[in-house]
């Protein structure tokens, strides 16, 4: 809802936002794969089962950590998220 609201009430920005991080969305979620994949292996080495996820952040979340930091989109490195519910140890 948050994005929605951000692309109608600041669409400049928005757009401006979204240009830059679609641009290296293919090398991320290329990481966040091989980050998800490392650790399910890891928690199967020591017999814990879990479910691990991850998902790109929201522009609207991104662009509060550029306003409240004061920084540009290349020093914020907290652009996706990582999940890890354990089911059973």
């Amino acid at each position: 809802m948050e994005d929605l609201s951000f692309r109608y009430l600041e669409p400049e920005i928005y757009i401006d936002l979204a240009k830059q991080i679609c641009q290296k969305r293919q090398e991320r979620e290329q990481n966040l794969s091989k980050i998800v994949r490392k650790i399910k292996s890891k928690l199967n080495d020591v017999d814990i089962q879990a479910l691990v996820e991850g998902r790109p952040k929201h522009f609207f979340s991104i662009y509060k950590k550029i306003i409240n930091n004061q920084k540009t989109l290349d020093l914020i490195f907290m652009i996706c998220l990582l999940f890890v519910r354990l089911l059973k140890m």
